[in-house]
């Protein structure tokens, strides 16, 4: 019998079954290129928060040892990338609407957000695009190529948006004249 690779110390999971919601935010943390590790994501969370948090307090929470109050699971969920939706569909309602609030103020904040109508936007396209560009940010490629990419991702996201625009215009415009 083939032995079996021993986890790594960000992959073992607690001594009590995590919740569906932390089983989530486990699962794309470790999905992060690169991996995100417990004290990267307790870097990051205070990072984006400006609240404090220590590694030990995302392990515990994480692996299920510690309490995971609301506020602490939309940081978490946050920080990994996981939606509102996703939160809601895992029974946290109050960590989901407290996720759309950290988005929200996110959003805010975010220059390169700017040109985005963020009314007209969904909240998992927002949280999406601020995931990704947390995560080019962080990559360690020079700081031109890292503009370069942010400006890609956001040409062409705002094309797309607009093309989807223009497409639905006409199809209304078809429908109001009577044509299909």
């Amino acid at each position: 019998m083939e032995a079996q690779p021993q986890p790594r110390g960000d992959d073992v999971p607690g001594s009590r079954d995590l919740s569906a919601a932390l089983e989530l935010i486990r699962q794309r943390r470790l999905q992060l290129i690169p991996r995100m590790s417990f004290r990267k994501a307790a870097a990051t969370a205070a990072r984006l928060t400006d609240m404090p948090w220590a590694e030990s307090t995302w392990r515990g929470i994480e692996s299920g040892k510690d309490t995971a109050l609301p506020e602490r699971v939309a940081v978490m969920a946050f920080t990994v990338g996981a939606t509102p939706d996703e939160l809601a569909d895992r029974d946290e309602p109050e960590a989901a609407e407290l996720l759309r609030l950290l988005i929200q103020q996110r959003a805010e904040r975010e220059p390169a957000l700017a040109e985005i109508d963020r009314s007209a936007t969904s909240e998992s396209v927002i949280q999406a695009l601020l995931q990704s560009l947390d995560e080019i940010r962080a990559s360690e490629v020079p700081s031109e190529a890292r503009s370069e990419m942010e400006r890609l991702l956001l040409g062409r996201v705002m094309a797309e948006i607009r093309g989807q625009t223009d497409r639905f215009r006409s199809q209304l415009a078809s429908d109001d004249n009577g044509t299909t």
